[in-house]
């Protein structure tokens, strides 16, 4: 026994190492001898476990995607109702733009680099569609209790949410803005269209409850049904 890491545990240190680098200095001001000085190892190394920036910065997101999934799932769980469980899904996404803005540059440092690189935009459709395929079986869930208003996939409704998200936080960079009353206003729509579901089945969506998920507060349940 000699104390050194596995070479999946050394790679993933080195991952969430260079994750930290990163999203401190940002994917243009930082070189692979600076992540490799700053946590430890060789830059042989570093290049021996993933080639080039762009392998790394893709290995980076694919962590920072899995653990956001992750956040998200939790977060739902925690919530039965489906209204309920659309709110703490949309509101994940609005905080996790308040909080770690760098998230998100570096998802679109990815998206940026996946588009020009066909070798790397393979492993950015697959984390694309493995986010969209998440929210499709959530928007599945919620519908064995809610009818969809309307005949539309969860997989197109999957990737509208997901492009929305995403391009919220896009265009609030740009605009130094700090998105939150767009992700509301996101939030009202995929809550009114849930909402449209369950009046349509007969069941009441009370005002006062409608708003209080809107705007953070659980309030009591006045829907029923």
């Amino acid at each position: 026994m000699t104390g050194e890491p596995e070479p999946e545990d050394r790679r993933a240190q080195i991952t969430r190492g260079a994750a930290a680098v990163l999203s401190r200095q940002g994917y243009d001001a930082t070189s692979m001898k600076e992540i490799a000085d700053e946590i430890g190892v060789s830059s042989g190394l570093l290049h021996y476990y993933f080639g080039t920036k762009e392998d790394l910065l893709t290995e980076v997101v694919r962590l920072q995607h899995d653990e956001l999934i992750q956040e998200w799932r939790r977060a739902m769980a925690e919530e039965g109702a489906p209204l309920e469980r659309v709110a703490a899904g949309m509101r994940r996404a609005s905080d996790k733009f308040r909080s770690d803005p760098q998230f998100w540059h570096l998802q679109f440092d990815m998206y940026a680099i996946g588009l020009r690189t066909p070798r790397l935009r393979k492993r950015l459709r697959a984390m694309v569609r493995d986010l969209v395929q998440q929210i499709a079986e959530e928007v599945r869930r919620v519908t064995e209790e809610v009818p969809m208003p309307m005949p539309v996939p969860p997989e197109d409704i999957a990737l509208a949410i997901a492009g929305a998200v995403d391009g919220i936080a896009l265009l609030a960079t740009v605009t130094d803005d700090d998105g939150q009353g767009a992700y509301r206003a996101l939030l009202a729509l995929v809550l009114s269209f849930t909402a449209l579901g369950m009046m349509s089945a007969g069941r009441e969506v009370g005002a006062e409850h409608f708003m209080a998920l809107l705007y953070g507060s659980p309030g009591p349940p006045t829907a029923s049904g």
